[in-house]
Order: structure tokens, then C-alpha cells, then sequence
């Protein structure tokens, strides 16, 4: 009996040593806990049932009515935002239109002031936007742009490689419930480096008769411009090319319009050839050994540029 009394003595201290192990939350540690917990689970079902193919239809829709064509290969939600990737946009009035190909693109609310912001990866670099509900400001960021991404060859019939950043700032006043860019204020900004036009054909007046034109490779160096805008009126403070073949310095105005083809160009070129790279113009070096000397800057020679952004016209200087 004393035994038996030993080993309940035992076991009843092995039971009291044990040790016991409470978790002791205080309030605010489970309406912490509580609350990711239902983050994580409206996240989850965000994902799984968020109307992928309405949002698209909308977006599509949306781009219709700007005179786009919008494809993507996948549309997802996240958090306050939509991801989509390798879109496609082109313009739809255009035939057989080259799409500009955008890697990713993310849109999320802002709100002060209540908009849109947007991030893209593309043409081997970054895009921002800034895009405000009242559409009276626009912001546009772009870094590290290449130009041998941007098929150029397809977009406008000439090839070329070199880096782009720029940036483009404008407050536009509100006209019959639609912002008018033709009143817009503001600036625009760019630089190139490593820039080269390695060919291509455009169309150009020579001797006063539009005619297709093969350009040559051109290394055109380093680019250096900015235009300031008030209220539609912008003024050229700097446009700088510099390269290997030739370099070009512009002043002059530029009259905004509601649509960007239709932008007024008022422009003296100040523009210096290199020998060889005027030999390899053939007949257009022909005609620019009759341009005027300028009277600042020996070696250069004066042109002006007038006509609309979509279809210049190019003129002796005076």
C-alpha cells in the first residue's frame, strides 16, 4: 500500500513539473491577427473571382471610343489594381496598323486628385502616367526608351537605334466638358544618347516636288530638347543634335492643336553636314549646298520648317 502510495506521489509530481505552454494574446493582437487574416482571404477571392473578361470588354470598349485597338494576353486584379500584360495597341483608323507592344502595364487609383496612375514596361524601358477624372492635366514619364524595340521600320519607314528619356507636363482648361490640349500649359522635355538613323526612306520637297527619299546611315549622336507651352503657344528654349555626321541646333514656336498631327510648326534649322555624310546624300546633299550660310555660326546653314507636324514643309532660310 505504501507502494502504491509512492507511485501516485510520483506521478502526481511529474504531472505538477510538466511544463504548460499558453499563448497569451491581448486584444489587440487578435483584431490584428483577425484582420490579415481577412486580407489575406479578400485577396485570395479577389483573384478568383474577379470579371476578368468584363474588365477587358470595358477597357477595349474604352479604347474604341479614343480611335484604339486594345489586346492583351492576360488581365489579373490586385490590390487596389489591374495588371496587364503584353498588350497590344494600335491606332484603328490605320490599315494593316504595326501595334505598339507594352511588356506590362498596371493602372491603380489615385486620389488626390482622384484619377488613374499608370506603370508600363516597354520598348526595354519604363513608362509613368499620371491621369486625373477631370482630364484638365496630364503627366507622362519615360526612361530608357530604345529605339531598336519601337519598330520603326513598320511605323514611320525608318530604322533606328539609341536611347530615349523624356518627360511631358500640360494643365489644360476645360472646354464644353473636354479638356482642350490647343489651350494646354506646361513643358516637354527629351534627350538621346547613342542615337543613329541607320536608313530608311521619307518623303521630301526637292526642288518643290515631294519626292521618296533612301537616307543613308547617319550617326546623330546625343539630343538635348525642351519646349515650354502657355496656353497653347510653345517656344522651342532648346533643341540640340550632335553627332558624328552632322549637328543641328532649332528655335523657333510651336502652336498646339486638339490633335497632335495637326500642331503648327514655325522653326529655323541651323544645320552642319559633315563631307562625307553630304556625299552619301546624293541628291538631297545637292540640295543643301544651296541653302543660305547662317551668319552666326560658320559652316551651318539656315532652314526653315513650317506646316503641320504630320506633313511638314521645308524651305530656304532667310
Amino acid at each position: 500500500m505504501g507502494h502504491g502510495f509512492d507511485l501516485q506521489t510520483q506521478g502526481s509530481s511529474v504531472t505538477d513539473a510538466a511544463p504548460r505552454f499558453r499563448l497569451q494574446l491581448k486584444r489587440w493582437h487578435r483584431n490584428l491577427g483577425l484582420g490579415l487574416f481577412g486580407l489575406v482571404c479578400f485577396l485570395l477571392f479577389l483573384a478568383l473571382t474577379f470579371p476578368v473578361d468584363a474588365a477587358r470588354s470595358r477597357l477595349q470598349a474604352e479604347a474604341e471610343r479614343a480611335g484604339l485597338v486594345l489586346r492583351m494576353d492576360s488581365l489579373s486584379a490586385g490590390l487596389f489594381s489591374m495588371t496587364a500584360r503584353r498588350v497590344r495597341i494600335s491606332r484603328a483608323a490605320d490599315f494593316d496598323a504595326v501595334p505598339l507592344v507594352v511588356d506590362e502595364m498596371s493602372v491603380r487609383p489615385t486620389f488626390f486628385p482622384p484619377g488613374l496612375a499608370v506603370q508600363a514596361a516597354l520598348l526595354g524601358g519604363s513608362a509613368s502616367a499620371s491621369l486625373p477624372k477631370s482630364g484638365q492635366s496630364l503627366r507622362l514619364k519615360m526612361n530608357g526608351i530604345d529605339l531598336s524595340q519601337a519598330n520603326l521600320k513598320a511605323l514611320a519607314s525608318v530604322d533606328a537605334t539609341g536611347k530615349l528619356d523624356g518627360e511631358m507636363s500640360f494643365d489644360m482648361p476645360l472646354v464644353r466638358g473636354e479638356a482642350d490640349l490647343s489651350q494646354a500649359s506646361g513643358v516637354v522635355r527629351f534627350n538621346g544618347t547613342d542615337l543613329v538613323l541607320q536608313g530608311g526612306t521619307v518623303t521630301l520637297p526637292v526642288f518643290g516636288t515631294p519626292t521618296p527619299v533612301d537616307l543613308p546611315r547617319a550617326a546623330l549622336g546625343s539630343l538635348d530638347g525642351e519646349v515650354t507651352f502657355e496656353r497653347g503657344a510653345g517656344t522651342v528654349q532648346r533643341l540640340h543634335i550632335k553627332g558624328e555626321d552632322l549637328e543641328s541646333l532649332a528655335t523657333g514656336t510651336v502652336k498646339l492643336a486638339r490633335k497632335p498631327e495637326y500642331v503648327e510648326l514655325a522653326l529655323r534649322l541651323k544645320l552642319r553636314l559633315e563631307a562625307d555624310f553630304l556625299k552619301r546624300l546624293g541628291v538631297v546633299g545637292a540640295g543643301f549646298s544651296v541653302l543660305p550660310l547662317d551668319g552666326e555660326l560658320p559652316g551651318f546653314r539656315d532652314l526653315r520648317v513650317s506646316g503641320y507636324l504630320g506633313t511638314p514643309t521645308f524651305a530656304p532660310g532667310r
